[in-house]
């Protein structure tokens, strides 16, 4: 049951590294990113009506996408004051913004 559940544990100043090569665009933070996330994506495709490859497809295009900011809406949009929020705002700014 254990081994069923665990997962690759990555350290934060690893995970940070690759999430910033990722919105720089390098192919080699996508791909580790995209493997890291990889299980957890596989399990969504059983939601997503579409064939299984074409769902995984789809997922990875909107994570990477998320990460890179673009196509991301805020989450938090509703938490804070009109004009503050914007679509690639960085996540630094945004939590400093969450927090006044």
């Amino acid at each position: 049951m254990e081994k069923k559940n665990a997962q690759a544990v990555v350290p934060d100043d690893e995970l940070l590294a690759l999430l910033e090569g990722a919105r720089n665009r390098e192919p080699a933070a996508m791909l580790e990113l995209i493997e890291l996330y990889k299980e957890d994506m596989r399990r969504m495709c059983r939601y997503i009506r579409l064939p299984r490859e074409d769902a995984m497809g789809e997922i990875i295009v909107e994570f990477l996408a998320f990460i890179q900011n673009e196509a991301a809406a805020c989450p938090d949009a509703d938490r804070l004051r009109e004009g503050e929020c914007e679509k690639r705002q960085t996540w630094t700014a945004h939590q400093e913004l969450l927090r006044e």
